[in-house]
């Protein structure tokens, strides 16, 4: 239970079964165990702009905050983890 790894497959599993409410607590706790988990940062910020989106019409605030943590996420990836990323690189344009 305390392996980065682990968490962030069982993250995903859940994604898959479409709980992305479980999913991203359990992204945010692989993080706290691996700082440098660039999987980890660019699957959470894929899940909140992928909410964002879902939300916008009924909720343009918390859309907008959601789509600013997935920013945030990706800029500390390509800041702190790895700059020549192009995954987070192509997803943060589309945030802007």
């Amino acid at each position: 239970p305390t392996d980065a790894k682990i968490i962030y497959n069982k993250a995903l599993l859940y994604e898959n079964r479409g709980q992305r409410a479980i999913a991203i607590p359990l992204l945010k706790q692989s993080i706290k165990l691996k700082r440098d988990y660039r999987d980890a940062y660019y699957a959470l910020a894929l899940l909140y702009s992928q909410e964002a989106q879902e939300i916008i019409a009924k909720d343009p605030q918390i859309a907008e905050e959601y789509t600013q943590e997935a920013k945030k996420l990706l800029n500390y990836t390509l800041k702190n983890i790895a700059s020549d990323d192009p995954d987070s690189r192509e997803l943060l344009k589309t945030l802007k």
